[in-house]
C-alpha cells in the first residue's frame, strides 16, 4: 500500500443499501507510507489507534465535524495542523 497518494472516503450506496462508514478501524491505513491526504465524511465518529501510523508523507488530513475520538496515536508521525 506504499503508493497510495490520496484518499477520499465517502458515503454510499452499496448492494442497494446506503452504507455510512462510521470508523476507521486500528491500522486501517498503516504502512502507507506515501499517503500524502485524506478527506474524512461526515459519517465518521471514530479513528482507532494508530490507524495511520507509518504515514510518514501525511501533509492534509481533512476531519468531520462528526468526528469524536481519535484512538491514541492515530496520527503518530504527524505534527502539523489537522484541520476540522
Amino acid at each position: 500500500m506504499k503508493d497510495i497518494k490520496r484518499i477520499m472516503l465517502t458515503g454510499g450506496p452499496c448492494s442497494g443499501k446506503t452504507t455510512a462508514l462510521a470508523k476507521i478501524g486500528e491500522f486501517a491505513f498503516s504502512g502507507c507510507s506515501g499517503l500524502t491526504s485524506i478527506t474524512l465524511p461526515n459519517s465518521v465518529t471514530r479513528i482507532g489507534w494508530k490507524a495511520f501510523d507509518g504515514c510518514d508523507e501525511l501533509k492534509s488530513v481533512t476531519l468531520p465535524r462528526s468526528l469524536n475520538k481519535i484512538g491514541v496515536e492515530a496520527f503518530p508521525e504527524w505534527t502539523e495542523i489537522i484541520s476540522k
